[in-house]
């Protein structure tokens, strides 16, 4: 987070409760996860949480007592982030949001 160097960027534990519309609720903070495979040409990112919305899907299951299954859909925001190239070269710069769509998952 030092090397960033933004003085507006939270610790993730910082950022949890309710989510609040506006500017000047605005919140900004940084996930990071370890990368197997450099050579990739596109990051997908799901974040779930921000609406609460949910959805029952009832699927076939032979293994159930009566036969389905219920699965419980959250909407979740897909982010496809374009990331030509090796990533080992990139250093911090922001990789670029190709695709934006909310989704059940």
């Amino acid at each position: 987070m030092r090397r960033l160097r933004n003085p507006g960027l939270d610790e993730p534990s910082a950022v949890v409760g309710n989510l609040l519309q506006g500017e000047e609720h605005a919140r900004e903070t940084l996930a990071v996860w370890p990368a197997e495979d450099l050579q990739t040409d596109e990051v997908t990112v799901f974040a779930a949480g921000f609406s609460g919305e949910s959805e029952v899907y009832r699927a076939p299951d032979p293994d159930s007592p009566d036969r389905y299954r219920n699965y419980t859909l959250r909407k979740t925001l897909m982010l496809e982030h374009e990331t030509p190239g090796d990533l080992s070269d990139w250093d911090s710069r922001p990789f670029p949001v190709t695709r934006r769509q909310w989704i059940l998952r």
